[in-house]
């Protein structure tokens, strides 16, 4: 037998030490073991690199990550000030249009203030402003009169008032593909070889008539479905939402508004029923502890084989963690820790006991429940998330690096439903699998691992991304 690719020299996740070859034919890992002989149309010398599974990210939102990447991006700004420089840099470079800028986030700013209609009306272009998780953007006046609705003192959009800038923010045809494809380079990058894509279905139908790059899962918006469709196997199922988020206070939490809730219990488990007989498993944002219950108790009963997933998963407890099942799988994004430190946003928003209880990665693990982690793109990057995870800073949230690499690879394949396919590096599997350097595993107390980049990105078989000067024989 000839192989395809041959890789050779490198240390594998989940494979004893002395196997340092791994055989590639028509997409799939067909050899494991010591053999350098083998007979290959191709070989890479990865020079004692380590192999793991592509990283399967669970919950992503692919169009914005390449929208924020070729638009406005503000993540980086570390004040209000900062904000508004950035902002004023890219008008400089702007004639006209709409400005659309992403990912301020206040929590991490001096004053933690959130930004207002009055910090932006130095321009005459209309501005949108979203704040890093979505769920909250700040208008200027321009943009206010647009819509008729200069009653909106603060500029501040929640929930469903973002709606109301639905068209000012979507992006045309070509812009759309050219996001897409830019936010596959990143993933590529990063050993992000699958996605569990949260779309529209435009996003939806665009990417379906794409050729990329890395496996997209769509998840498509409630809101969006129309009964009857019919979803094909890279169309995973239906994302709704039952709140919001810490950051905006638009949490489902005791002590905030009941109106947060968007969906009481009878009504959440009608919407469960009807999906579920369409045949469509169900990804329900879920972040406060009143959202997580409604949740967990209408998915713990699924229909048939149907993996449901609660996206986030934040705050709760052991009974609700304990309706977790193999049809409902936790979906959740250790990223999130980056603000569960002291003096952080989930200190201030949600004090004791909660700030040091959320996100309960080891509690989950331990009752034997299925964890699936993926990065709300908050940031994109899985070993980001595999840092905070194993360095998190409350007991009951840390987990260790091979635990925090199968949550993002082979429990990403099992809620997926491709087990045996997917998320683990064994023959007959599919070759998708990240390359990083020899050090991966031991730098992983360093806050340089979060910045980890792929050396050789591999995507059933094909090399898709390279940044490594790997011998080639």
């Amino acid at each position: 037998m000839v192989l395809d690719l041959l890789l050779v020299n490198c240390r594998m996740h989940g494979i004893t030490e002395d196997s340092d070859t791994l055989g590639i034919k028509n997409g799939r890992i067909v050899y494991v073991g010591k053999d350098r002989t083998m007979q290959s149309k191709k070989t890479l010398d990865l020079g004692g690199s380590f192999v793991l599974p592509g990283f399967i990210d669970s919950h992503t939102h692919m169009l914005r990550l390449g929208l924020e990447e070729i638009r406005l991006k503000l993540d980086k700004a570390k004040s209000k000030d900062d904000t508004v420089a950035l902002l004023k840099a890219h008008l400089r470079k702007r004639k006209n249009g709409i400005v659309i800028g992403y990912g301020w986030d206040e929590s991490f700013w001096p004053d933690h203030e959130y930004i207002t209609r009055e910090d932006i009306d130095f321009t005459q272009m209309p501005v949108i402003l979203f704040r890093r998780d979505g769920h909250m953007a700040t208008v200027n006046s321009k943009l206010l009169s647009a819509l008729g609705r200069l009653d909106i003192k603060s500029g501040i959009l929640k929930e469903e008032d973002l709606r109301l800038i639905d068209r000012f923010v979507a992006p045309d045809d070509e812009e759309m593909k050219k996001a897409i494809s830019k936010s596959e380079e990143i993933a590529l990058s990063l050993g992000v070889t699958a996605v569990r894509d949260m779309q529209e279905i435009r996003t939806m139908n665009m990417i379906s008539s794409m050729r990329t790059r890395i496996r997209f899962f769509g998840c498509l918006y409630d809101r969006e479905y129309r009964p009857g469709r019919e979803f094909s196997r890279t169309e995973w199922g239906i994302k709704c939402f039952l709140d919001g988020s810490i950051g905006a206070r638009t949490a489902a939490h005791k002590g905030w508004s009941m109106e947060n809730l968007k969906f009481d219990s009878v009504k959440f488990q009608a919407f469960v029923r009807s999906m579920h007989q369409e045949g469509l498993p169900i990804a329900a944002h879920a972040i406060g502890e009143i959202a997580n219950d409604v949740a967990t108790k209408a998915l713990a009963v699924s229909r048939g084989k149907l993996r449901n997933s609660v996206e986030h998963f934040e705050l709760v407890d052991d009974e609700i963690i304990g309706r977790l099942n193999n049809n409902l799988v936790a979906s959740s994004q250790p990223n999130f820790l980056q603000w569960s430190r002291a003096g952080g946003l989930y200190q201030e928003r949600l004090g004791s006991p909660w700030w040091q209880n959320n996100n309960p990665f080891r509690e989950i693990l331990d009752m034997g429940k299925h964890l699936a982690f993926g990065s709300d793109c908050m940031p994109f990057s899985p070993s980001y998330g595999i840092y905070e995870a194993v360095n998190a800073p409350h007991i009951i949230q840390r987990i260790g690096l091979d635990e925090a690499i199968r949550c993002y690879t082979e429990e990403g394949a099992y809620l997926l439903g491709l087990e045996g396919l997917l998320g683990m590096i064994r023959v007959g599997y599919f070759a998708d699998l990240a390359v990083f350097p020899e050090n991966y595993r031991s730098t992983v107390k360093k806050e340089e691992f979060r910045d980890s980049k792929s050396l050789l990105t591999i995507v059933e078989g094909n090399i898709e991304h390279s940044s490594a000067a790997v011998r080639v024989t």
